[in-house]
């Protein structure tokens, strides 16, 4: 009998350790699995953070144009330099050279809308010209980032297809007047009356370095210079 009942506590020893032991291999391998499921899967891989890239600003091409007997307008030449050692592209213009200007700037933009900015400067005569060629380009879906005058001398407004104008007139020098935009015009104008001090007229208002400096900045404004990187003009 006692043999009986020691085979019996034998038994359910053996049972209990058996249960034990299944129960701890539950438990692993439920912790195993959680902690696999919480792992990154192999072979995926772990996105890296980038820096913020800035957006590159389209280039700018300046167009100078000259007064109407090209005899003065000089200055433009000047900034046209300051605008070449920005990095940039500028050239002046001449009475005998506007049409070549007007159709190579619409066949830039026919060719290529707007992969370039346009900035359109003219001294007297020359303001009215750069107004033109903005109306034409916006007939052909185009438009001029900026058009700067100097004593403009023109009847015309300043219509849809100019982002941004400015009028440097003198009202007492007899010569120019403030320009007016069409209705619907979108875009920002200023007409600044300057006084005819600082030995300042109507045929060397366009020498005036803080007015070089001003259109400089606007310019800046929509795209900074590529410092380093002069260009020649014609390119």
């Amino acid at each position: 009998m006692m043999n009986v009942w020691l085979k019996r506590i034998t038994d359910m020893t053996t049972r209990r350790e058996m249960l034990t032991a299944a129960g701890l291999l539950g438990v692993g391998a439920f912790l195993s699995s959680s902690a696999r499921a919480s792992a990154p899967t192999s072979g995926v891989p772990v996105p890296i953070p980038r820096p913020d890239v800035p957006i590159q600003a389209l280039p700018v091409r300046v167009y100078l144009f000259r007064g109407l007997f090209e005899l003065f307008s000089y200055g433009l030449d000047d900034l046209a330099r300051k605008f070449r050692n920005e990095g940039r592209w500028a050239e002046v213009y001449g009475l005998g050279d506007v049409e070549k200007a007007r159709a190579e700037i619409l066949a830039r933009q026919k060719t290529a809308p707007g992969t370039e900015q346009f900035v359109l400067i003219g001294h007297s005569w020359g303001g009215d010209i750069s107004l033109e060629i903005a109306d034409a380009l916006f007939k052909q879906g185009g438009q001029v980032e900026l058009i700067a005058a100097f004593d403009a001398v023109t009847q015309r407004k300043v219509g849809p297809g100019v982002r941004r104008f400015v009028n440097y007139y003198q009202s007492s020098g007899g010569w120019s007047k403030p320009i007016e935009t069409v209705a619907g015009f979108a875009g920002t104008s200023e007409n600044k009356d300057l006084a005819l001090g600082l030995g300042r007229n109507h045929l060397n208002i366009e020498r005036s370095p803080d007015l070089h400096t001003d259109i400089m900045a606007r310019v800046a404004s929509f795209a900074p210079p590529v410092a380093g990187n002069a260009r020649t003009a014609g390119r």
